[in-house]
């Protein structure tokens, strides 16, 4: 939260300073999962709306897997 703050502040940084990074879970192959549990409906519904909003794949064009 610091990292975030001290971002927010536009706080000038050392080298000992922590950097705020954001690494999105859906670009790394890696950090999919696989798994015999249901998809909740309440998720299927959030991602078909983002699926089905042109301005969703304008900007971002990603696929996500179950």
């Amino acid at each position: 939260m610091k990292a975030i703050a001290n971002e927010e502040q536009g706080k000038a940084l050392t080298d000992m300073d922590y950097k705020f990074f954001f690494y999105p879970w859906y670009a790394e192959p890696t950090y999919t999962i696989e798994s015999d549990e249901p998809i909740r409906q309440e998720t299927k519904q959030y991602f078909e709306k983002l699926y089905g909003d042109p301005w969703f794949h304008k900007n971002y064009g990603i696929a996500l897997t179950d």
